[in-house]
């Protein structure tokens, strides 16, 4: 396991998250995903300091990485964490991050394998960018922290319920859970 050792010595200084055993846990599952979807573009909305993406880019790391974050400090994040994102995601060839609302953008381009929603928790922020995932027709959406945000799982669960057309399988990471949704063959 040596991408969560170099993850942990990546970590940004004074951080109030820390690397503990179920974040390792959680950044393993994202780490599987990836492996078994192997997305050759993963989008990422609600970049913080860059964990995730190094979780996911360890198993993908030709991977086209495009993220974007408030960079406001709502919803967990951090106010200048994308510096540190960018900072720690180097290593990886294709990554390309900035500042931006998720709730501007319109479609995502190029066809996107994987994106991941991380972003505003909120239940109307949610639904909102699994519609950006819908628009964009993207591969698959995986869905940060449903075990742990009630307005999260709600806006997942009503989401799935109008859009028939999509899959699902809920990952319980020991952490705060996510939800993987693909489109019903």
């Amino acid at each position: 396991m040596r991408w969560w050792t170099d993850l942990q010595g990546a970590w940004m200084p004074g951080d109030p998250v820390q690397p503990t055993e179920s974040r390792r846990q959680r950044y393993e599952a994202m780490r599987d995903i990836v492996t078994s979807l192997a997305p050759e573009t993963i989008f990422e909305i609600g970049v913080r300091a860059g964990y995730s993406a190094f979780a996911m880019l360890s198993a993908a790391p030709e991977a086209f990485y495009i993220g974007i974050d408030a960079d406001n400090g709502t919803h967990g994040g951090v106010p200048g964490g994308i510096l540190h994102a960018r900072k720690i995601l180097r290593r990886f060839p294709h990554v390309a991050i900035w500042a931006e609302d998720s709730h501007a953008i319109g479609s995502l381009s190029p066809p996107v394998g994987l994106l991941h929603i991380d972003g505003d928790h909120s239940y109307d922020g949610c639904r909102s960018d699994l519609d950006l995932g819908l628009r964009s027709r993207v591969g698959h959406m995986l869905v940060d922290d449903v075990d742990y945000i009630p307005d999260v799982r709600r806006a997942v669960d009503d989401w799935l319920a109008d859009h028939p057309e999509a899959s699902s399988v809920d990952i319980h990471d020991g952490h705060h859970g996510m939800t993987l949704i693909g489109w019903a063959p």
